[in-house]
């Protein structure tokens, strides 16, 4: 199941280009799935190195907020290209406050 959504974006590819970061596609079990969904997958996209903190008490890198507010978009909208929907958390994700980016991402059942 998360194997389908592996390949739909240039993210998960195991040499990823460099500046935009990776992701990591998890199973999620049925019982937390969206409603009336199917080929559901946990996305976690984390910064490139550059702009990582080194633990969650450094700095913010310079840059790492613009890198963020770029390059998530980019995987939703990747997402959305290719027919899935995307669910991110209530809350603000961000390089001040997170190691990562969470997306739910799965296609609607038909």
């Amino acid at each position: 199941m998360a194997a389908d959504l592996t390949g739909i974006a240039d993210y998960s590819n195991p040499h990823p280009q460099q500046g935009v970061g990776h992701c990591l596609v998890n199973e999620l079990p049925q019982l937390v799935w969206p409603y009336r969904s199917e080929l559901v997958a946990w996305v976690r996209w984390y910064p490139d190195s550059q702009f990582r903190r080194a633990d969650k008490f450094s700095a913010v890198p310079d840059g790492a907020a613009e890198h963020w507010s770029e390059c998530v978009p980019r995987i939703v909208s990747t997402f959305e290209a290719a027919g899935y929907r995307v669910r991110q958390p209530e809350r603000h994700q961000g390089p001040s406050t997170d190691e990562h980016a969470d997306l739910v991402v799965y296609r609607a059942k038909r």
